[in-house]
């Protein structure tokens, strides 16, 4: 998703009052009190929510923000006038839902003038759809002053602040409950925030674990900083330390912007705007400025006094790093610009013009942006600064839609810089006038860039070090108002990994606070990037000199970015060999490119491979530069933020040798070894919580990468991510590699037993999974900041798995269809190749396979290669190249091409020309050819780059079926089937295409249409026996085509919403199910023991139980509470004291303990769960698209968390019927094995039906419903009427027999004929099942067009079975909101324990699986006839043999492995 804006609408205007309460005569600024105050506020069960507005001289107005209509309305009067924004809650008590709001009033005849701006009103009105005034007012004078009211969805209180921060937290009657006053009362908030405490990602231990928690931007003399005070549930309050924000000067602040997520910015007066972060490291909160601070211009309020600049420009941040600029130009217009401050680019922007009810004079406006829902901010446009009693002028409240993801990423960022470029000022500027404030550039950093070049230019380093440090001292003094220790000139690494050697370091270790924290505007991204430069002297660093400790320095507090360098920071450390500064670029610098990343791994790699290959020599080393070791380097890659897609990319352009590449893997694999040897960590000993109150391993506290055996281990999850990449850039490069295919195939067995551990742990994931994705979610957003996104572990493990083997199936795909784009630009960046998607789409839609699709530059000899190695396979049939046929400098394509042709092909040109020219005659400069290549039978065209004129051509080709016929008769064909068509009038291209009838039915070639013995035979049911086909003509397509095309057609069923009930086992969920409260709601026990304060030493001490002593009341003195596990803890007691360790000492006559002894003291928390420790309110507990399984996990986490009802994908209804004359119904005919003609009295042995109740039982046991058709006598009304009434109540029909060429096989000819089905495949390379049919019909479901599915299956029961088992099973789940990946029955591997003959079809032959000591084994289950139903009994599995080639293996013998589809349980043996 990308960041928008959308068009603004109008929600409400107002005109200024005729007599205004703010001022009497005299003029007034809008900063002092705007003419408009705006709040938002959720509403439950409600997405808008309400909107607040309090109108000077005139009262409160309440707008539902869904319909845009008022709510509720308070009108005071023209003499009353509001000191803060009002707060509106809607709250439910007793039963009955109400809205409160609050305000406070400045001025009113009912107050007294000394009590002005400490008065409070609210307003209790029970919600109902009428609209009017409530009389239920309240009015509560407080000891101050509050400029602040606020009143929290989720906490059952009032905070009013003050201006100086002073703050009263009350009930929602405005009954004091707690207060709060700051040392200095000459201090002035700038700005506050709430946030709900369970959002708050920066918050360290401490504080409540649920509530609000408050952020007041708070100046005092010349510091400005943070005050942070968290409110819980309970009504307790807490207070933390300040924190300071690293800033110059406070006085030029117009505006700050705040974030759950830590993202801060500060916009002062001169159009400095200022990112920082709020985060918690080592324990311990701080503000740190990131580097990409921007310099504004284009806005009004930019060079003016901050008095006239406040009521002009606005913050709002949107969520992460998100930050709305609304702003009024010279023009004067509303500027709103949407801005990612954490990588400093500009997303969206919208220009709006001034109303006309406001002055056209940029200072005249007053703009103010104020949060909305969640998709929608409010801008309040407001006269700034009038004369009182203008009925001229009016105020206006606009709502902004606005879409933003949910975490600010470079990928989000990239391209974007020139968007911004308008609105900001040359990193290079002129001073400014003397009245636009500071340069950014003052006296003292110019002079110290001025002497850090000499210095760097005379190669004076340590020099260059003192001038910095000292400059970095005096400016860390001034602010700080006191002498800091600087970085020493010999430690310039003051934060993060301190280890001596890159090799040895060990990023989990605890990273170091920052020395010396500087300042922002000291440190601006412009100032960093010239000492960068200074330093690093990128135009010719290689052997020069320079300082490591200054841009370590700048890396290790985040100040540098690797675009600050022309060609990348990384790039010319790289030339330094500076490689301690290289690991610090990959913690501290997140905007490396992959690219960049692979290329200083590639060079690892080769100089590690240089350094083994000699002996060792400590002489010969000493001079060498310290390169990490391959291992540690690749750990500390694979753990940066990186693209999956860009990491291919990048060992594709890097590593072309495969030998570097067998370097990875080794070290991957001895990963993957470390990772399967170690024990499975389920022991709950070393759990502990960290800094941010989250329960972890204790090990694991703080780590990604892992320390193991002196080792650096990245976690499997990257390392399979990586391994992956690998294999899809390089696969065919490393089965060129001898060196190769062992590691290969040994990482495919150290792979295993994780998928294998995965399965066994499969029970355990319903009731674990919600748990663990909370924490993991918890643990990401608190250390990082952001979420990182989820990926499903199990399924990138089964892809390393299965993409590890020789025999890959993605690597194994029979080639049929090669496409192929020239481009520079498409090869730089796939996503611009629209061409190529296209051919593929249109070939795609004539059954054609496509093999593999690949971008090349315009460079004729990579073109020529290219199509020369595909044609040498023989196994390509076609090559279509799109792009390169133009009249530009690089279009090279046909120069590529005609030299490796042997036969041109004149026609198809003429063709091609011809299809563009009747639409453009720009088409003349088109230069296509086309032939077939020299050496052998592949045909090739070229194609122009256009996707329209790609269109165009295609078109041609496919629909006149020139392309069939010419492949027909490259493959050695005699075409006769396209003569035919052509001699008796009917398209060619039904005749060639391999959807249509492909093969001919004649013996001869005739073109006298009259001679009766040749005439032309149908498949029509209609017409008698003689007359119909004697060959299918329905092309035979392989397994994998045929799936392909199943679930490209089949129609997905709706989503509907079902009570959770055990009837949901099967189903797939459709929606994220997220937790309604926290589990366990209050603090509870987890073991059976006795209630305890951790303070009680061990002794002897009176039992209370429920019974005698109730839960609110605490525990007195000398006693302890008798509790069982999940019991909620009664008050004034912390941890519990288990069973084991007490002792009994007395009891009373009913033999109930009175007395015991403990034996050990707890410590507080002990064997006792805090609230939401479990699950936490909102948190996500199952996934869209995960399967509600029979085990009860998934349903059981349902009832958990109290979900009463929950969507889900319908299941298909299936309808079943068996066709046939020779079929009798086992329940339904009196006859015992035969019928009886009654008119010739010859008795005929009939056939039970068979298939119906096999497949009407698979289906039931799998959880579908069916509906049961019957048998369909060989009548064509028969099928019609049947297969329309199944169509009409059920998803999917599948049907059994009349699919083959007997004189009764009706099936598909009623589907084409008679319900205008369309049949996609109708033959199939596999044994049993050849005939089986797919088509799709037009059905009419309630007035709206659409298309059901029909199988149709052999009749032979063993045929049908396995069909419905490896066809029907797949459909069915797609249908059901499966993913595609997921779809089939799952597949393993087997040792068959008998010799099986292969056949030219991929044969799936039944078995019975069993488990024994030795892994998995098949045995065959005899006969594999398709009539013998008897081989399906027992059978859990079908063996799939692969198709018999020419000169190759006859069959599988007796103890080889094999790939087996579960069908069943498997059996132990």
């Amino acid at each position: 998703m990308s960041a928008t804006l959308g068009d603004p609408y109008l929600l409400a205007t107002y005109a200024l009052p005729s007599k205004s309460a703010k001022a009497k005569g005299k003029s007034v600024a809008a900063d002092e009190h705007p003419y408009v105050f705006a709040s938002h506020s959720a509403v439950p069960k409600r997405d808008d929510g309400q909107v607040t507005l309090a109108i000077q001289g005139d009262g409160i107005h309440v707008y539902d923000l869904a319909d845009l209509h008022p709510i509720s309305s308070h009108t005071l009067g023209p003499s009353t006038s509001f000191a803060s924004a009002p707060a509106t809650v809607v709250a439910v008590e007793d039963e009955k839902s109400f809205r409160r709001t609050y305000v406070t009033i400045q001025c009113s005849q009912e107050a007294k003038a000394e009590d002005a701006g400490k008065i409070i009103w609210s307003w209790k009105e029970e919600i109902s759809r009428d609209i009017g005034s409530s009389q239920d007012k309240r009015s509560t004078t407080l000891p101050h002053e509050a400029a602040y009211v606020l009143a929290p969805q989720n906490l059952d209180s009032v905070l009013v602040v003050a201006r100086n921060g002073r703050l009263t937290q009350t009930d929602p009657d405005l009954n004091v409950l707690n207060s709060w006053a700051p040392q200095d009362a000459l201090q002035t908030v700038v700005k506050l925030f709430a946030f709900a405490r369970r959002d708050c990602q920066f918050i360290s231990g401490g504080v409540p674990p649920n509530g609000v928690v408050l952020l007041m931007f708070v100046t005092r003399g010349e510091d400005l900083f943070v005050q942070i005070i968290a409110f819980g549930h309970e009504r307790e309050m807490v207070v933390l330390e300040p924190l300071i924000i690293p800033i110059e000067s406070v006085d030029d602040i117009v505006d700050v912007s705040c974030d759950a997520s830590g993202h801060a910015s500060i916009l002062e007066s001169n159009g400095l705007w200022s990112p920082y972060r709020i985060d918690t490291r080592n324990g311990k909160m701080s503000v740190t400025a990131t580097p990409s601070c921007l310099h504004l211009k284009g806005l009004d309020f930019i060079s003016k006094k901050k008095l006239k600049t406040r009521s002009q420009v606005s913050l709002l941040s949107l969520g992460s790093a998100y930050v709305l600029l609304a702003g009024i130009t010279a023009a004067p217009e509303i500027a709103l610009l949407l801005w990612d401050i954490q990588y400093g680019v500009l997303l969206h922007s919208h220009m709006l013009p001034v109303p006309s009810t406001l002055e056209k004079n940029p200072s005249a406006i007053a703009v103010s942006l104020v949060q909305g829902s969640s998709t929608q901010a409010l801008v309040v446009l407001s006269p700034a600064n009038i004369k009182a009693g203008s009925s001229q002028l009016r105020s206006s409240v606009l709502v902004v839609p606005f879409a933003v993801p949910r975490i600010s990423t470079i990928a989000g960022a990239m391209g974007r810089a020139a968007q911004g470029a308008p609105w900001l000022e040359p990193e290079h500027r002129a001073a400014p006038s003397q009245d636009a404030g500071a340069s950014p550039y003052d006296s003292g950093k110019e002079t110290l860039l001025e002497k850090l070049q000499d210095a760097v230019e005379e190669e004076r380093i340590a020099d260059a070090d003192k001038l910095f440090f000292e400059w970095a001292k005096r400016k860390d003094d001034r602010w700080k108002g006191k002498a800091v220790a600087s970085a020493p000139a010999g430690d310039g690494d003051a934060d993060g990994p301190q280890d001596a050697d890159m090799e040895e370091g060990d990023p989990s270790k605890p990273q170091g606070e920052t020395k010396t924290k500087p300042i922002r505007s000291a440190f601006d991204h412009a100032f960093v990037k010239r000492v960068l430069q200074i330093v690093l002297q990128p135009e010719d660093p290689a052997g020069k000199p320079y300082s490591p400790k200054i841009c370590r320095y700048l890396l290790t507090r985040h100040l540098a970015s690797n675009n600050m360098i022309d060609g990348g920071l990384l790039s010319v450390l790289l030339q330094h060999n500076d490689w301690e500064s290289i690991r610090e670029c990959l913690f501290k610098v997140i905007d490396i490119p992959e690219s960049d990343l692979i290329r200083t791994l590639h060079i690892v790699v080769q100089q590690n491979r240089a350094r083994s290959s000699l002996e060792e020599d400590d002489a010969m080393a000493v001079d060498q530069p310290k390169i990490p070791a391959t291992n540690s380097f690749l750990a500390y890659i694979l753990e940066y933020p990186a693209s999956p897609l860009a990491w291919r990319k990048a060992l594709r352009e890097h590593f072309a040798d495969a030998e570097d590449l067998v370097c990875l893997l080794n070290v991957l694999d001895e990963w993957v070894a470390i990772h399967t040897a170690k024990d499975l960590p389920l022991g709950l000993s070393e759990v502990t919580v960290n800094e941010h109150g989250i329960p972890v391993v204790a090990s694991a506290v703080n780590r990604k990468l892992m320390r193991t055996k002196g080792i650096l281990l990245p976690t499997m999850e990257n390392i399979l991510g990586f391994l992956q990449a690998i294999l899809d850039s390089s696969f065919l490069r490393l089965l060129q590699s001898p060196s190769s295919h062992a590691l290969i195939q040994r990482l495919s067995e150290n792979i295993t037993p994780h998928v294998t551990l995965s399965a066994d742990l499969e029970s355990l994931r319903g009731p674990l999974a919600p748990f663990a994705k909370a924490q993991m979610k918890a643990l990401a957003e608190a250390g990082s900041g952001r979420t990182k996104e989820s990926v499903d572990w199990r399924k990138r493990r089964r892809q390393a798995q299965e993409q590890s083997a020789i025999n890959l199936g993605p690597y194994q795909a029979h080639i049929f269809f090669v496409l192929e784009g020239f481009s520079d630009t498409a090869s730089k960046d796939a996503s611009g190749d629209k061409s190529g998607p296209l051919i593929a789409q249109l070939v795609a839609e004539k059954d054609f396979a496509v093999a593999e699709t690949r971008i090349v530059p315009d460079d004729e000899e990579l073109i020529r290669e290219s199509v020369k190695a595909w044609s040498a396979t023989g196994d390509i049939d076609w090559i279509i190249t799109t792009g390169g046929t133009g009249f530009g400098i690089r279009d090279r394509t046909p120069e590529a091409i005609r030299p490796i042709l042997e036969r041109d092909a004149p026609g198809i040109v003429h063709l091609l020309l011809s299809a563009s020219l009747a639409h453009t005659p720009l088409a003349a400069l088109s230069r296509p050819v086309a032939g077939t290549v020299r050496g052998s039978h592949t045909l090739v065209v070229t194609l122009p780059g256009s996707a329209k004129a790609v269109r165009e051509n295609l078109t041609a080709l496919l629909n006149a079926g020139v392309v069939s016929h010419a492949l027909d008769l490259l493959r050695g064909g005699t075409g006769k089937e396209v003569h035919s068509a052509l001699a008796e009038g009917r398209d060619p291209g039904l005749a060639g295409n391999r959807h249509g009838h492909e093969h001919g039915h004649h013996e001869h070639h005739h073109h006298d249409h009259h001679h009766n013995s040749h005439k032309h035979a149908s498949h029509d049911g209609n017409f008698p026996a003689a007359s119909r086909h004697r060959i299918s003509p329905y092309a035979l397509i392989s397994y994998e085509m045929a799936l392909e095309t199943i679930y490209r057609l089949v129609p997905n069923t709706e989503v509907e919403r079902t009570p959770v009930t055990p009837a949901l086992k099967g189903s797939l969920l459709a929606e994220d199910v997220y937790a309604p409260h926290d589990v366990p709601a209050s603090t509870t026990t987890n073991m059976d023991g006795y209630a305890v304060r951790s303070s009680n030493a061990p002794g002897l001490y009176r039992v209370l139980t429920p019974q005698v002593h109730a839960l609110a009341t605490p525990l007195p003195e000398g006693s302890i509470y008798r509790i069982n596990t999940g019991a909620p803890l009664p008050a004034g007691t912390d941890s519990v004291v288990i069973v084991e360790e007490t002792q009994l000492v007395t009891s009373t006559p009913d033999e109930e303990e009175s007395e015991v002894r403990t034996l050990v003291q707890t410590s507080p928390g002990e064997n006792v769960r805090a609230p939401g420790s479990d699950v936490e309110k909102g948190d996500l507990v199952l996934q869209k698209g995960e399967l509600l399984t029979g085990t009860g996990g998934e349903i059981g986490t349902l009832a958990f968390v109290g979900r009463k009802e929950v969507a889900v994908y319908r299941r298909p209804v299936v309808a079943i019927m068996s066709t046939g004359n020779e079929l009798v119904d086992l329940q339904g005919s009196s006859l015992k094995g035969s019928a009886i003609d009654q008119k010739s009295g010859e008795k005929w042995t009939g056939i039970w039906d068979t298939n119906r109740p096999s497949l009407q039982a698979a289906l039931e046991t799998m959880g579908y419903e069916v509906i049961d058709l019957g048998i369909v006598k060989d009548n064509i009304q028969a099928h019609v009427d049947t297969l329309k009434d199944g169509l009409s109540r059920a998803d999917l029909v599948l049907t059994t027999g009349g699919t083959s060429m007997g004189a009764s096989d009706l099936l598909k000819p009623v589907i084409e004929k008679h319900l205008e089905g369309t049949v996609h495949f109708g033959r199939v390379t596999i044994k049993p099942g050849k005939p089986t049919t797919f088509a799709t019909i037009p059905v009419d479901v309630n007035g709206h067009k659409t298309t059901k599915a029909i199988f149709a299956l052999p009749g032979n029961p063993a045929s049908a079975l396995v069909c419905f088992y490896i066809f029907v099973v797949p459909a069915l789940r797609k249908m059901g909101g499966w993913a595609e990946a997921k779809c089939q029955l799952p597949r393993v591997r087997v040792q068959v324990m008998d010799s099986m003959r292969l056949d030219p079809r991929t044969e799936f032959h039944r078995v019975i699986i069993s488990a024994g000591p030795d892994g998995l084994r098949a045995k065959t289950t005899g006969g594999q006839r398709s009539s013998r139903v008897a081989s399906l009994s027992g059978a859990n599995g079908l063996v799939v043999l692969p198709q018999k080639q020419e000169g190759g293996p006859t069959e599988l013998k007796s103890g080889e492995m094999a790939d087996a589809v579960l069908i069943g349980e498997i059996r132990m043996e």
